[in-house]
């Protein structure tokens, strides 16, 4: 006879274990390094060490706390993804849902294309059997509160100028513009008066209709 087996209630979950391992980490290495620097004015008088020297020598406690960053941004990267790619790459049989007839102007966050493949999400809505137009715009120009500051504000609209704005303007107005960049659909929707979608949102359409 098979029984559920469930994790009892006075369990952690695992997030909540390695987010308190974290702390822990974190806070033996602000002692040790409170510690040694305390210590490093003696050690130069009794080893007759100069302050370059010293550095070397504690430079060596780095490096542990080096390697083990290394290997845990490269387990986080294994574990990290947009939207579109993990519908695409990790969710088998995935079948997005259909737009036929629509058109799709998409615009990629500077910072997703220039960090990230693109593929996965023009890829994706393709599949929603849409006409896509995927604008080689480059930055919205916005980036974050970097084209609310009066003196970039100039240099703001210039790069919203340069492709994204005028190819919203000149979309027909039942063309979809999708955007995943909080700061990019800021961009489009103060200067045109048109609400972009996150890619999320342009999903859920297909879904409800």
């Amino acid at each position: 006879m098979h029984r559920n087996i469930r994790p009892g209630r006075g369990c952690l979950p695992a997030t909540n274990i390695v987010l308190l391992l974290l702390c822990l980490m974190y806070l033996l290495t602000y002692i040790d390094r409170v510690n040694v620097s305390t210590a490093s004015n003696v050690f130069e008088k009794e080893l007759n060490l100069n302050k370059t020297e010293v550095g070397f020598i504690f430079s060596v406690f780095a490096y542990p706390y080096l390697i083990f960053q290394i290997i845990g941004g490269y387990r986080l990267r294994q574990q990290t993804f947009t939207l579109s790619s993990f519908l695409q790459s990790q969710v088998p049989g995935y079948e997005p849902p259909k737009l036929l007839g629509k058109k799709v102007l998409l615009h990629g966050h500077c910072h997703h294309r220039a960090v990230l493949s693109f593929t996965h999400e023009e890829t994706l809505i393709k599949r929603m059997g849409v006409e896509l137009k995927s604008l080689d715009s480059g930055c919205c120009g916005m980036a974050g509160p970097f084209g609310f500051e009066k003196s970039k504000f100039k240099v703001s609209q210039a790069l919203g100028e340069r492709v994204l704005l005028p190819a919203v303007r000149d979309a027909d107005p039942s063309t979809l513009v999708v955007t995943d960049g909080f700061s990019c659909r800021e961009q489009v929707e103060q200067n045109t008066g048109r609400r972009p979608l996150h890619i999320a949102e342009l999903l859920r359409l297909g879904v409800v209709g």
